[in-house]
């Protein structure tokens, strides 16, 4: 076994059972900067990780980056209303919005525990499906996420007519599985699909 570090994200794996992708990470970022908060995402072919631990790596830090300009904003509009009140007399900790962390680590009022966002990950290779779940864990973004091993024809009924965005990564011959993906989209309201086969 080894642990591959690339752009801040951890790949663990035994390269003599799973194959590893490495380059494309600007596009990876790319794609996973149009992930909207409060999406369904979907990555039909997860490997151990190969986008799904960037993009879902790149969303907690931006997460991060808001609440601590989030946290700054609020200190600042109390110190403000402070101020104000000791001027009338009133309690100097005056009138603020409410960010206490919760016993979770989560920021109450902040959306779901999820992530705002729910990740789908499938991999028909148990051996990569195991490193995934534990790359998850290991760069700390399991939360909201959904590790399905099968074949993704075959498994993951429950998302269907659920997803807004489906990534079907780069392989070729992917269009056998485009009904599956067209299948996923949202039915009220559409999604989108990434599909780019290699040729």
């Amino acid at each position: 076994e080894t642990v591959h570090r690339e752009w801040g994200v951890e790949y663990e794996l035994d390269v003599s059972q799973v194959m590893f992708s490495r380059g494309n990470v600007s596009e990876k970022k790319r794609l996973a900067s149009l992930c909207k908060e409060g999406e369904v995402v979907l990555d039909m072919f997860a490997g151990i990780g190969y986008f799904t631990l960037l993009a879902l790596v790149v969303r907690k830090e931006k997460r991060k980056l808001r609440w601590k300009l989030e946290e700054t904003q609020t200190r600042h509009e109390t110190e403000r209303g402070g101020e104000k009140g000791a001027m009338r007399g009133d309690s100097p900790r005056g009138e603020s919005v409410k960010t206490s962390e919760s016993s979770t680590g989560e920021f109450e009022g902040r959306g779901a525990l999820d992530w705002d966002l729910n990740w789908v990950a499938m991999e028909k290779n148990p051996v990569s499906c195991d490193y995934l779940r534990r790359n998850l864990i290991r760069n700390k973004v399991d939360k909201g996420v959904f590790v399905l091993c099968g074949d993704n024809r075959e498994v993951g009924n429950e998302w269907k007519g659920r997803c807004d965005r489906v990534f079907m990564g780069y392989f070729p011959d992917t269009r056998k599985f485009l009904r599956r993906a067209v299948e996923m989209i949202h039915t009220r309201h559409g999604g989108t699909t990434l599909f780019a086969p290699l040729l």
